[in-house]
């Protein structure tokens, strides 16, 4: 089992679809989990699939070993039908069990079979047939997403997947001079020699500007620190560029405080994600502008959530005590969500419209932003 974490329940936060109807008694599930040849598999995390207008949401939760191997149990699991449970572990493709209800107070045991899966290979070539090398592919579906990237000849793999229809999209970074390549009609488990054509962006201007700063990485391999401080940045920069427009990653949350993850009702909630820690004197003083900024819109359906780092964890009850924090706190678990929002310092405000698309990173003008978001309507929130 990967890590040593205490038996606690870690809740990824939702923002799409979820709402609940405050606190209730709670069931558990009991997780068997074992591989084709009936052999106990490890486990740290599953996901619980609710029931939503748009197909279904997964959150997930930490295992707590039991004393039988490749049985675990997840406690304090809302009552209620699931659409499914679903396991993922390095190295199977993911295991599904529809259907799923969770009763007050009991225990529901849920059994899941890994398997290796199968595999879906193709290549990505230049509209002159030139192998493209270093672009990543998606390979994705609702219960099985692979991020892969193609190697010299321009080809890739993605494993362990599950036995039904992807979508494939080949994505080059953001300052390459290629264009995002779909494969219309997707692809099946099993196929192979998929093609995809990668056509050049139609931007006129990138060719020269990317020249010229292509032209000066070759002039000087020895960057001052200057250089080496402002090349962090734009990599930071390009990478968080990449996550704006997109659905947001979900926080994967340790602990909550000020509150209950049970009792949040994001539907159609504009959220605002302070990424912050106790050790952090900029984090303290944007804690009253927050606070301000949370009452004073919460009503145009404004929710704002301190996500708290690892660092400092321990301090975080006694500040709370002290100081007057309105809003929820949750504290990252092994930093997966400030990595998943490419976090580098502190604090940082992420913000996510309606849809659950993530919108700006540290906008210049915070309550500008927030307006703007909040006067567009779910269905109109641009991307």
């Amino acid at each position: 089992m990967r890590g040593q974490y205490k038996p606690a329940v870690i809740v990824v936060l939702l923002f799409i679809g979820l709402a609940s109807e405050g606190l209730a008694a709670t069931g558990s599930l009991l997780i068997k989990v074992m591989d084709e040849a009936g052999t106990p598999v490890d486990i740290a995390i599953v996901q619980l699939w609710v029931h939503t207008a748009t197909g279904g949401t997964a959150f997930e939760f930490a295992t707590q070993p039991t004393n039988t191997p490749g049985t675990f149990r997840v406690s304090g699991v809302l009552p209620g039908h699931y659409k499914g449970v679903k396991i993922n572990k390095s190295g199977y493709a993911p295991a599904w069990t529809a259907d799923v209800q969770v009763d007050a107070e009991r225990e529901t045991l849920v059994t899941c079979t890994l398997s290796r899966g199968g595999t879906i290979e193709g290549y990505v070539t230049d509209e002159a047939g030139t192998p493209v090398e270093g672009i990543p592919v998606v390979v994705n579906s609702e219960l099985c997403r692979r991020d892969v990237v193609t190697d010299k000849a321009g080809r890739f793999v993605a494993e362990h997947l599950l036995s039904t229809k992807y979508s494939i999209m080949a994505e080059p970074k953001t300052d390459s001079p290629y264009a995002v390549a779909i494969l219309n009609g997707g692809a099946s488990c099993g196929a192979k020699d998929l093609h995809l054509v990668l056509g050049r962006k139609s931007n006129a201007g990138w060719s020269a500007a990317n020249a010229d700063q292509d032209a000066q990485r070759l002039r000087d391999q020895n960057l001052s620190p200057d250089e080496l401080s402002a090349a962090a940045a734009q990599s930071v920069r390009l990478a968080r560029e990449a996550l704006v427009g997109k659905p947001a990653p979900a926080p994967v949350v340790e602990r909550w405080y000020n509150g209950s993850f049970w009792q949040l009702n994001l539907d159609n909630k504009v959220v605002l994600l302070d990424f912050w820690g106790v050790w952090c004197s900029p984090c303290r003083q944007q804690i009253p502008p927050l606070r301000d900024l949370a009452a004073k819109y919460a009503n145009q359906g404004l929710v704002v959530i301190g996500i708290h780092t690892q660092a400092g964890k321990q301090d975080l009850p006694s500040f709370l005590a002290q100081n007057e924090v309105p809003y929820l706190i949750a504290v990252d678990y092994d930093n997966r969500t400030s990595e998943a929002y490419r976090v580098t310092g502190y604090p940082t405000i992420a913000l996510v419209d309606r849809r659950g698309i993530l919108r700006a990173f540290d906008p210049i003008d915070t309550e500008k932003t927030v307006i703007t978001i909040l006067a567009e309507p779910r269905d109109q929130s641009t991307r």
